[in-house]
């Protein structure tokens, strides 16, 4: 008797990459992840961190979920951004966005698409520039 192991594809199409011995959850990401580490060579960008973790809290301060953002991008003058690459936005990433960017006003939330016409051109940013 044989069984064969079909892997279940995944729900919005996307295939996990590898990039520099590091697992990604798209070919963009990743592809973003090596444009990320250019600017990091050249000195615009002094540290990026992967799948940082934030609590989210409400107006009541009780702690509501997490945000697990794609990259947490720290510039030579100390100023953080989180980048989040999308290629499908759904219902919840946008709440999670939303408190997100009520509870770090500081950091700027940076949303790259694979398309130019999703989100407007290439990048949304949510935050202090609202």
């Amino acid at each position: 008797m044989n069984f064969y192991i079909q892997k279940r594809a995944n729900k919005y199409g996307n295939h996990t990459s590898i990039y520099n011995n590091e697992k990604y959850d798209s070919k963009g990401e990743a592809g973003y992840s090596a444009e990320l580490n250019l600017r990091l060579k050249v000195g615009e960008i002094s540290k990026i961190e992967r799948q940082r973790t934030f609590p989210l809290y409400g107006k009541n301060g009780g702690r509501i979920t997490t945000h697990r953002v794609d990259f947490l991008v720290t510039f030579p003058d100390g100023r953080q951004e989180v980048h989040e690459y999308k290629g499908f936005g759904t219902q919840i990433w946008k709440i999670k966005r939303d408190l997100f960017v009520d509870n770090y006003p500081e950091i700027l939330y940076v949303t790259i698409t694979p398309k130019g016409n999703w989100y407007g051109k290439q990048k949304q940013t949510y935050g202090q520039n609202r």
